[in-house]
């Protein structure tokens, strides 16, 4: 099969980095990783693969005594030249190669296509019907987006995000916009391909509209473009959702000053940003280190009458902990006491964790005791974490003791922890602890119950 873009590209195998293309201007462009697949003949032309040539570890199931190969880096070179030349019988041409297409694999054949300007319109409709699982696929379906947004196609945009909308779970993801970072010269372009998009998606609404909305504040976001982000919001509607996506951008990039920013345009647009939100935040400067940031931002929280919740508390616990402060973390645990605001189990983990971290063990055992006491519902974690504990630093006898312990309070032990025990016991030959240990919790209806930490 002759190339039909032979006069504007040439090509060249590389043994160490598989297929690059030649541009006219002398660029060169990686296409595929995989060397050795193919050869190229001095007449410019590639072999067809025969179907006989690969079996069993390269090919895969796909039906009751059906079976086929998986597609080679020289078969994704072969279905793009086809699709590249428009054939009239392309998809009985695509089919007859008989080859299974990895999401991977039809990744490669968009992106070369989209950045070429190739409609991949035939192909997408061929791939969902040669392989069903792509149908709803929403990485496909988003990179067909792209590439309609690429070569200016928003008429079939539409008619496709009208065909998805009616698909159960369906969401977009922001590879549906790729096309605007490549197209975009100007701001004012960027303008105007936007408004082209929120319309699209406005007329098609559904869950299109709803994924596509997300997506495309991502991709903006992203592009560093929080401006246009900001005018797709007020255009879409404010949502608390939207707005948390450029908050979780600027954090990513520790423009905590920018995140700010954010937060005072929710303000300002009568969406005053939820506890979720500045959690998250407060979390990001607790990572960096910025531990006086975050004690300011928690200031401006309890003036704007936003009091911290259990999730508040264990950020700044779990990273005075972190920084190996226990006593701060002690302080913020009595702070929580006197609001009222009752740990959540990964809290307790927490300290008890610490307290076995320092070599603190009557520290921590105190800390389950007295914790038991003010907070029922917390008693078997932290009783049974404690014995996984003592057990992991192979002090069995202790361990036992804890769930004796347990026992006598009537507090059910954690089957996994118990378990763990029982054959330590056994394997140490102490099967008469093991005997005791099992008769004593017979009275108990034990379940699986999931571990915390």
């Amino acid at each position: 099969m002759e190339l039909s873009n032979l006069t504007k590209k040439k090509l060249r195998y590389s043994g160490c980095k598989g297929l690059s293309l030649i541009h006219s201007n002398g660029a060169t462009s990686s296409v595929f990783s995989n060397p050795g697949i193919f050869s190229i003949h001095s007449d410019s032309c590639f072999r067809w693969y025969s179907t006989s040539s690969i079996r069993s570890s390269t090919s895969k199931e796909v039906g009751i005594g059906r079976t086929r190969m998986y597609a080679t880096s020289k078969h994704v070179y072969q279905i793009i030249e086809l699709i590249r030349s428009g054939d009239s019988e392309l998809e009985n041409k695509l089919s007859s190669m008989n080859v299974y297409l990895s999401i991977a694999t039809v990744t490669q054949i968009f992106q070369v296509l989209t950045s070429e300007k190739v409609s991949a319109l035939r192909f997408f409709h061929w791939i969902r019907h040669w392989q069903p699982e792509f149908y709803s696929n929403s990485d496909v379906c988003s990179l067909m987006i792209d590439n309609c947004g690429c070569s200016g196609d928003y008429s079939s945009m539409q008619s496709l995000l009208n065909d998805f909308t009616r698909m159960k779970g369906f969401r977009l993801n922001k590879s549906a916009f790729r096309f605007l970072p490549v197209l975009v010269s100007s701001n004012e372009s960027l303008k105007k391909s936007v408004e082209i998009v929120v319309d699209v998606l406005e007329k098609v609404g559904g869950s299109s509209r709803a994924s596509g909305i997300v997506a495309l504040i991502e991709m903006l976001s992203a592009m560093d473009s929080f401006e246009m982000a900001l005018s797709v919001i007020k255009e879409a509607g404010r949502r608390v959702s939207y707005y948390n996506i450029l908050v979780r951008e600027k954090c990513r990039r520790c423009d905590f000053n920018g995140a700010k920013g954010i937060l005072n345009e929710m303000r300002q647009d009568n969406c005053p940003p939820p506890m979720q939100t500045y959690n998250y935040m407060l979390s990001s400067l607790c990572k960096n280190d910025k531990f006086g940031e975050a004690s300011e931002l928690l200031e401006d929280m309890d003036e704007r009458f936003c009091p911290p919740d259990a999730i508040t508390f264990e950020i700044f616990i779990c990273h005075s902990c972190e920084a190996g402060k226990l006593d701060i973390a002690s302080r913020l645990l009595d702070q929580m006491e006197k609001r009222g605001v009752e740990p959540r189990l990964t809290t307790h983990a927490i300290f008890i964790k610490e307290y076995f971290k320092a070599g603190k063990y009557e520290e921590a055992y105190n800390y389950v005791v007295d914790s038991s006491k003010k907070y029922k519902c917390c008693s078997n974690m932290n009783y049974s974490l404690l014995a996984s504990l003592h057990l992991k630093r192979g002090n069995l006898v202790a361990a036992l003791d804890i769930l004796y312990e347990m026992i006598d309070k009537d507090v059910r032990p954690y089957y996994r922890v118990y378990r763990k025990v029982l054959k330590h016991l056994q394997k140490s030959g102490r099967e008469d602890l093991a005997k005791d240990l099992n008769s004593r919790l017979s009275s108990f209806s034990l379940e699986l119950t999931k571990d915390i930490g």
